[in-house]
C-alpha cells in the first residue's frame, strides 16, 4: 500500500482529491490531510506517507516552502504539485526542489491514473533500493544512527517473515582474505539480481548481500505470508540451481521473523554454521536447525599425528617424507568428510609448525585462509601445502632476499600494475612474470607496498573510474567499465559501491551538483 497525504486550504477540495486518488488506483491509500503547510508538517512526520500531493498557494506556509522544509528534514516522500494557476514562477521554483510533477487543479481522471503508476513505479524502486541500502548496514552493524526501529519495521512492513540463504562458493574460511578463489570468475559473472527473481512469487521480493568474505553472499527473501515450509523449499531450489552453475556451493538455511534491525547476529549465526558444518569440498545444504547434529557428526578428532616426527623432517629438510606426511593427513581429513572448521585448524597446525623454522612473515591463519580459498577440492590443498614447504626451505637454504632487493622487486610490481591495471590482470599472471608463487608476491608486496597487490589493482582502477565519472559530457558507466578493467558494467559498480561508498551514478550526481566539487570515499 502507498501512503499519500493530502494538503489543501479548500476542505471540499482535500475530500475531493482524496476520493479521486483512492479511486483512480486500488494500491494508493491517503493517510493524512491538511489545511496549511504547517499543519501538514506534524501529520506527515506521523503518518511518514510515500507521497505528498500539496496545493502552492495556502495561508501560513504555502506548497513550496512546505516541500523546502520537508528538504531540510531529510523527508523522502515524493512531492506533487497542485494549482489552480498556472504560474511559470512558481513551476520554476517546483523544478528546483525535484517535484514529481506540477497538477493543475481539477484534476483529469485520465491523467491522475497515468501519474499514480509512474509515481507506485518511483515509490517501488526507491523503496527497494532504500531496503537494499538499510539491510546491507544492518548485516554490517553500519546502521544510520538517524534509522529508528520505527523507521525501519515500517520500511518492511510488508513481509512477515525472511526466507535467509547464507550461501558460500568454494571453501569457507574464519580467517577474512581478499584472496581469488576457482569460482571467483562465475561467480563475479552471474547476476544474481536477475537469477533469483525467477524463483519467486507476486508476494516474495529478495535483497542480495555481500558480505566480508569475497566467496560468500547473503540471500534474503521477504514474504508476504511468512510460510516456513515455502521459504525452505523455495532455499532448496535456489542453491540446486546454482550449484549447478559454482560448484561446490554450501548453503546454510533458515527463516527470520521479526524486525530486520534484528537480524544481523542471526545472520553472524549462520555464517558460523556454515564454517562449522559444511564438508570441504563438496556442495552441502543444510537448515540451520539440523546442522548443529551435522556439525556433531562431522566433528570427530582425527587420529592424531606425531608433531616430533614432523619437527624431525621439517628441521632436517627431509623435504619428500614431510610432503607424504600432509598427503597422509589430508587424505584422511577427506576420508573423513572433514568440514571447513576442522580442516582449517589442521593446516593452521601444520603451517605454525614450518613457520617455526622458516623465516614467513605473514600470520599462519592468513596463508591458510588464502590456499583453502584458493582450492577447488583436496589435490589442489595439497599442491597449494607443498609450494608453501618449497617456500619456506628455499628461504631457509638461501637466506631471504635483502630488504632493499625485496624493495625494489616490489617498486618494479607495483608500476607494471600502475601500467596495466586498465587490461586484465590476474595474480597469477603478475606472479608468473616476476617469477615467484601468488602468496609469495601478495606477503611481500603488502609488507612492503602497505596493501595487497590485488587491492592496488582496485584502488587504482576506482581512482581512474572517479576521475571518468567527473568528465563532462557524461560517459556510459559501461564505457567506463571497459576503460578501467571491467567487462561486467554490473560487477564494476558492485565493487565501485564497496570502495567509494556510492554507486557509480550516486557519485557522479554527487561530483556535479552545484557547490559541491568535494566528494568524500
Amino acid at each position: 500500500m502507498i501512503r499519500v497525504v493530502v494538503v489543501d486550504d479548500e476542505p471540499y477540495l482535500l475530500r475531493s482529491i482524496k476520493q479521486s486518488i483512492e479511486q483512480a488506483h486500488a494500491d494508493f491509500k491517503v493517510v493524512g490531510e491538511a489545511l496549511d503547510g504547517e499543519q501538514a508538517l506534524i501529520v506527515i512526520d506521523q503518518a511518514r506517507p510515500d507521497i505528498v500531493f500539496t496545493d502552492i498557494r495556502m495561508p501560513v506556509t504555502d506548497g513550496l516552502r512546505l516541500i523546502e522544509e520537508l528538504r531540510k528534514r531529510n523527508c523522502d516522500a515524493l512531492p506533487v504539485i497542485l494549482s489552480g494557476y498556472q504560474d511559470f514562477d512558481y513551476a520554476k521554483r517546483a523544478v528546483r526542489l525535484d517535484v514529481v510533477d506540477y497538477l493543475l487543479k481539477p484534476l483529469h481522471p485520465e491523467t491522475l491514473a497515468t501519474l499514480l503508476q509512474e509515481l507506485r513505479e518511483k515509490v517501488e524502486n526507491r523503496k527497494k533500493k532504500r531496503q537494499q541500502d538499510v539491510l546491507e548496514s544492518i548485516i554490517r552493524n553500519r546502521v544510520d544512527a538517524t534509522l529508528s526501529a520505527r523507521d525501519i519495521e515500517q520500511l518492511f512492513s510488508s513481509y512477515r517473515g525472511y526466507a535467509c540463504l547464507y550461501i558460500c562458493a568454494g571453501a569457507s574460511c574464519t580467517y577474512a582474505t581478499s584472496s581469488p578463489f576457482p569460482a571467483a570468475e562465475r561467480w563475479s559473472r552471474m547476476d544474481l539480481g536477475a537469477e533469483i527473481p525467477k524463483h519467486l512469487i507476486d508476494d516474495e521480493r529478495c535483497w542480495i548481500v555481500d558480505v566480508d568474505s569475497p566467496n560468500e553472499r547473503l540471500i534474503a527473501i521477504g514474504s508476504a505470508t511468512g510460510q516456513v515450509s515455502r521459504a525452505f523449499d523455495l532455499a532448496s531450489h535456489i542453491h540446486h540451481s546454482l550449484d549447478r552453475r559454482v560448484s561446490p556451493l554450501s548453503t546454510v538455511a533458515d527463516f527470520f521473523q521479526g524486525n530486520p534491525m534484528e537480524m544481523s547476529p542471526f545472520i553472524q549465526g549462520m555464517r558460523g554454521v556454515l564454517n562449522r558444518a559444511s564438508v570441504f569440498g563438496k556442495s552441502t545444504f543444510l537448515r540451520r536447525d539440523d546442522a548443529a547434529a551435522v556439525a556433531h557428526a562431522a566433528s570427530h578428532p582425527l587420529a592424531p599425528y606425531d608433531e616430533k616426527v614432523l619437527r624431525v623432517l621439517i628441521h632436517n629438510r627431509l623435504k619428500s617424507q614431510l610432503k607424504l606426511e600432509v598427503k597422509k593427513i589430508l587424505d584422511a581429513c577427506e576420508a573423513q568428510h572433514c568440514t571447513h572448521y576442522m580442516l582449517e585448524r589442521e593446516l593452521w597446525r601444520l603451517c605454525a609448525l614450518l613457520y617455526d623454522f622458516g623465516r614467513e612473515t605473514s600470520a599462519p591463519e592468513e596463508r591458510i585462509a588464502r590456499l583453502l580459498i584458493e582450492a577447488a577440492d583436496y589435490a589442489d590443498v595439497f599442491h597449494g601445502f607443498c609450494r608453501l614447504i618449497d617456500e619456506v626451505f628455499s628461504q631457509a637454504s638461501h637466506g631471504e632476499a635483502s630488504d632493499d632487493s625485496i624493495g625494489e622487486t616490489m617498486k618494479r610490481i607495483d608500476q607494471h600494475l600502475l601500467s596495466h591495471f586498465t587490461r586484465p590482470l590476474s595474480l597469477e599472471s603478475v606472479a608468473r612474470l616476476f617469477g615467484m608463487t601468488q602468496s609469495y608476491l601478495s606477503s611481500m608486496y603488502k609488507r612492503i607496498m602497505g596493501m595487497t597487490p590485488l587491492k592496488r589493482i582496485t584502488e587504482l582502477r576506482m581512482n581512474k573510474a572517479k576521475e571518468l565519472l567527473s568528465i563532462q559530457p557524461r560517459i556510459a558507466i559501461k564505457e567506463i567499465s571497459d576503460a578501467v578493467g571491467y567487462d561486467d558494467p554490473y560487477y564494476f559498480s558492485r565493487v565501485f559501491r564497496t570502495f567509494v561508498g556510492r554507486s557509480p551514478s550516486q557519485y557522479r550526481e554527487v561530483t556535479h551538483r552545484p557547490g559541491d566539487r568535494t566528494v568524500p570515499r
